[in-house]
């Protein structure tokens, strides 16, 4: 409930915000977000799923993770003030060099972040993590549209915003019941760290590729201005995935975790059950934004962010197959064999990289984009094997759904075609009385000293 409603105000930020911001904020915006998500997973080496998985949990053990993640966020972002003034020049994008700093403060506070935080993910306690991921998602989403209409219309309403919800989220972590934790290092939990972290941290390198190596080739093919309609559409997309992979990693992955450390023979059973309960709410999402993707837009976005329509059904016919290729990189992190998490994000890299370079080859942008939308078919075989390989593939589970939600996505294909000339009238509409009222609302009114009937100016009869 709670990480719903956070994605609904997201939605509704993302509408908002895009009636006075350009898709060049959008834009610059998304590309300081993939660069800043490529230096956390260049240096991950798995404090979290550490601290979640390991029999260990006494202090020396947390705070020495902890003091780790600290060092580790402060790096981070002096590496990305480093690298601000060549990655603008690279990404042709000169507005990086100002709020690629500034945004990339939020790796120091969120390397800040209480290892409570882990130890209540590990124990399970949903209720107090959801209610702070809900106030994070308020503060990011009041400060962001606070911004926009009250004091500057730009990109600096979503710099702000995003440090406002990085500064609320820490300090609640500190909140949560646990150690007080403090600079400490401790030799041999630093060890079982690394060793845990050695495959993980190639393993997240390879899994940045996979994850964004779509948005680092556009960024280097298109336009700021374009990026931005792509990542608007991504944000829309990615409201049912985000949703279903917080759900995953705050609930499905320390259960099957503690399944797998206490009773191994039904690992099997129980992964099914998180797949279940994770994946069956997000298809049936999926499928609303394949139907209604581009009608969202024609309705209440400006005419300048209606090509985000189309992303939004490619993304999502993507996700329908990613989600499941993602939820077994979960189940090798939760049984320790990082190595064949390593592995099938190895393989997301190849395929995804071959599917959208070869459709821009055929057709441009559009081929590019129709690419994205395959590469998930294609890599499931290759990540079955794997999965296969450790005997966890759930072939029962996986096909059905796969065969039911791609003829469903086909149908909502098809019905968004049907419905969207009329939703492009009704928002053609929209967007005329909303004119109108914010005109009559600017008016002032009559008998003021504008010159509409002064009376000052009336002859006295």
């Amino acid at each position: 409930m709670g990480f719903g409603g956070g994605q609904g105000l997201r939605l509704l930020s993302n509408i908002v915000l895009a009636q006075v911001l350009l898709t060049d904020d959008f834009g610059l915006m998304g590309k300081v977000t993939v660069i800043l998500t490529g230096l956390l997973m260049f240096s991950d080496i798995g404090i979290g799923p550490a601290l979640i998985s390991s029999k260990r949990t006494d202090a020396a053990f947390r705070n020495t993770a902890w003091t780790i993640q600290v060092g580790r966020g402060f790096l981070l972002w002096g590496a990305a003030a480093a690298l601000a003034q060549p990655l603008s020049v690279l990404l042709n994008a000169p507005g990086l060099t100002a709020v690629l700093p500034v945004v990339a403060a939020s790796a120091a506070i969120q390397g800040l972040q209480s290892s409570n935080w882990f130890s209540a993910n590990r124990e399970l306690s949903v209720g107090r993590m959801m209610g702070i991921e809900l106030g994070t998602m308020g503060v990011l989403v009041s400060t962001m549209v606070f911004w926009a209409y009250a004091i500057d219309a730009s990109v600096w309403a979503l710099v702000v915003g995003n440090l406002a919800s990085a500064v609320f989220h820490t300090a609640m972590s500190h909140t949560l019941p646990g150690i007080r934790n403090r600079l400490r290092l401790e030799r041999e939990a630093a060890g079982e760290l690394i060793r845990f972290g050695r495959w993980l941290f190639l393993s997240t390198v390879i899994t940045f590729f996979a994850m964004q190596i779509d948005k680092l080739l556009l960024m280097r093919f298109t336009t700021t201005q374009t990026f931005g309609v792509f990542y608007i559409g991504m944000q829309l997309a990615n409201l049912g995935p985000t949703l279903a992979l917080k759900v995953a990693h705050l609930v499905g992955f320390p259960v099957i975790s503690e399944v797998y450390r206490e009773r191994p023979a039904e690992f099997s059973r129980a992964f099914v059950r998180v797949q279940t309960v994770t994946l069956l709410p997000v298809h049936a999402a999926l499928l609303g934004m394949i139907l209604l993707g581009p009608s969202l837009f024609y309705l209440f976005y400006p005419v300048s962010y209606w090509g985000a329509g189309w992303i939004v059904q490619v993304l999502s016919l993507n996700a329908v197959v990613g989600l499941l290729n993602t939820s077994y990189g979960n189940a090798f992190m939760a049984t320790g064999n990082t190595f064949y998490n390593m592995l099938i994000s190895l393989i997301q890299v190849a395929v995804t990289t071959a599917a959208v370079l070869t459709g821009y080859a055929v057709g441009g942008e559009t081929g590019f984009l129709l690419g994205l939308a395959v590469c998930q078919y294609a890599a499931y075989p290759l990540d079955a094997a794997v999965a296969d390989r450790m005997k966890i593939w759930q072939p029962r589970f996986d096909l059905p759904l796969i065969a039911a939600t791609t003829l469903l996505s086909l149908a909502a294909l098809w019905g968004a075609q049907q419905i969207a000339p009329v939703s492009a009238s009704w928002g053609q509409t929209l967007r005329g009385v909303v004119a109108e009222w914010r005109a009559s609302a600017a008016a002032p009114p009559a008998g003021t000293l504008d010159g509409r009937a002064d009376r000052a100016d009336t002859p006295a009869s």
